[in-house]
């Protein structure tokens, strides 16, 4: 029976990382609603904002695109973000092909007190410089 209770106490160990935390409650994915498809072609930074090349099917209703993290902030220096782009159709089944260029204010991401940040888009790594 001991044995029985050492191994429960184990599995719930487990279950959770080493602050305490349920890795239910880490998981950045779990509680982010799908995104629509598109394809992101290039991204650059300019000043204070991201400018992303997209396309997307549609042209019967207006699509919303919304930059957010990823996941944690990685505490390196420079500190590092990883962002994704969400993309909202509304219900858009219309088949034209869009491509337009984006752009997203980077002031949320600044992180560091020396002015660079390192944002993790897709698969391409940018600077993002700042006073």
């Amino acid at each position: 029976m001991y044995a029985f209770g050492v191994a429960c106490l184990i599995f719930v160990g487990a279950c959770q990382d080493q602050r305490g935390l349920p890795k239910k409650a880490l998981d950045w994915s779990s509680s982010r609603p799908v995104s629509d498809p598109f394809e992101a072609r290039d991204a650059d930074i300019i000043g204070d904002s991201i400018f992303v090349q997209v396309s997307y099917s549609g042209g019967c209703a207006e699509h919303e695109f919304e930059l957010q993290t990823s996941g944690p902030q990685v505490r390196s220096l420079p500190p590092k973000q990883q962002i994704i782009l969400f993309h909202q159709a509304n219900g858009d089944a219309c088949r034209a092909h869009i491509e337009q260029t984006l752009s997203f204010s980077l002031h949320p991401f600044r992180m560091s007190p020396h002015g660079i940040t390192v944002l993790l888009f897709n698969d391409t790594t940018l600077i993002y410089r700042y006073e």
